[in-house]
This record gives structure tokens, sequence and C-alpha cells, in this order.
């Protein structure tokens, strides 16, 4: 069950971040009315915070090529705020 109080966690993933898009990614955020609350960090994601980030998909067939993608390189993680519906509106 995702509870959403109108902030969430976003992170742009290796990816679009080695192609340069991160810039992007967030003013297409800024657009449409949501902010970078508190804190923007980017650094490489430790197999262990991935593990926990995407705990609840383990055994499933996609989860070990999922973990090796998201630890491969530089991310951009972002604490966002906006209205309740936010996690949606992400999406």
């Amino acid at each position: 069950m995702i509870h959403d109080n109108g902030e969430t966690l976003v992170l742009i993933k290796p990816d679009a971040v080695a192609r340069g898009h991160a810039d992007l990614i967030i003013s297409r955020y800024e657009q449409v009315g949501l902010r970078v609350l508190r804190s923007m960090r980017i650094s490489s994601l430790s197999r262990e915070l991935a593990e926990k980030l995407y705990a609840e998909h383990k055994g499933r067939d996609f989860y070990d090529g999922l973990i090796a993608f998201m630890t491969r390189g530089t991310i951009v993680a972002l604490h966002l705020t906006g209205p309740i519906g936010i996690v949606e509106q992400v999406r």
C-alpha cells in the first residue's frame, strides 16, 4: 500500500543520468508544480540499499537484473513535494 502524503522519493536511473537527461526530468517535475524538498543527491546506489528499496520484488524473475541495473552507475535521488496524489503524478 502506498501512503501518499504529498511527498515522494524519485530516483533518476543510471541510463537517464548517463545520457544527460537528469536536468530535463527535474525540469518537467517543476513545470507541473512539484518541487525538490530538502535534498537532491547525486551518487551511486549500493547493492545493499538497492536491495532494501526493491525488497518487495525479491524472488521475481526481474529482481537480479533490476538490482544490477540500479547499481551500475550514477543516480540522482530527489525528495519531491507536491499535492496529494504526487505518486501517481510522478509515475
